[in-house]
This record gives C-alpha cells, sequence and structure tokens, in this order.
C-alpha cells in the first residue's frame, strides 16, 4: 500500500498533498469548509498562546457554541 506523503499542514491539522493544494480548497471553498479552516486556526491560535487570556477565553466559548451549533 502506497503512504500518502503529505506536503505541509495549515494550522497543524489541515494537510496539504502539494504546494498546489492551497490553490484547490481557496477556488473549491465551501462554506462547511470555509468553518473548518476557522475552527482549525482558532484553536491553532488556542493551542499555541496567540491570544490574551481574555481573547482565548472568549475564543474558546464562541468556538464550542459555532461548533455545538453545527453539530445539532
Amino acid at each position: 500500500m502506497e503512504e500518502t506523503k503529505i506536503f505541509g499542514k495549515l494550522f497543524d491539522s489541515v494537510p496539504l498533498s502539494d504546494e498546489n493544494h492551497l490553490d484547490v480548497i481557496l477556488n473549491t471553498l465551501t462554506p462547511d469548509t470555509a468553518m473548518y479552516i476557522v475552527v482549525q486556526a482558532l484553536n491553532y491560535g488556542l493551542k499555541t498562546g496567540m491570544y490574551t487570556f481574555a481573547e482565548a477565553e472568549i475564543l474558546s466559548k464562541s468556538l464550542r457554541c459555532l461548533t455545538k451549533k453545527n453539530n445539532d
């Protein structure tokens, strides 16, 4: 079985298969995919300490609100 090689990752979680993959994502973006990318970006920022405590708190709560709404 051939192993798929990863060219890189966006936000440490969205795999890119080659240098053109980002263009494919940008050109075929749907609302669901856009929400997924935003959630991944927020999670990445929270994990890496990118935000102040207050910013992290409101983003974390907002993220839970959005993901709960989308999973219902």
